[in-house]
């Protein structure tokens, strides 16, 4: 199982964070282009006894970006033809709504993951995070 786990302080406008073998997150700035990226710290749980997650160094966060966390199954959408959603197809949808609510974001995004799929049906869970920094 992959688990991540953040901390945010948003007086500081700073993250930090661990994960255990979940896909890698993303920091978009204001413009829409990855600011930074979340590697995966540890393994995924249960497959030692006992494993150690070290935490990410601190993360800046500007006034505009958006912290994105999603699923493998958002990322390995199939289509008809066997194309696959990706990272790419992902990012590139919340960078041309960026303006927009998180939560408009996250529908647009379930939305276009559905769309590419042709509805074909769902075999791994869809589950997306997007929280916006807020200006001052």
């Amino acid at each position: 199982m992959t688990l991540f786990l953040a901390r945010l302080d948003p007086a500081a406008r700073a993250l930090v964070y661990a994960s255990a073998g979940h896909p890698t997150g993303f920091v978009l700035d204001r413009n829409g282009a990855v600011k930074a990226t979340m590697q995966s710290t540890c393994c995924p749980l249960g497959l030692f006894d006992r494993i150690s997650s070290p935490t990410s160094e601190s993360l800046a966060l500007a006034p505009g970006d958006l912290l994105v966390l999603l699923t493998d199954g958002v990322t390995e959408t199939e289509a008809p033809d066997g194309r696959i959603f990706g990272t790419e197809g992902a990012l590139q949808v919340i960078a041309a709504h960026r303006a927009e609510s998180a939560s408009c974001l996250v529908q647009r995004l379930r939305d276009a993951v559905r769309d590419f799929s042709a509805e074909a049906g769902q075999p791994d869970d869809v589950t997306i995070v997007i929280c916006k920094v807020r200006e001052a």
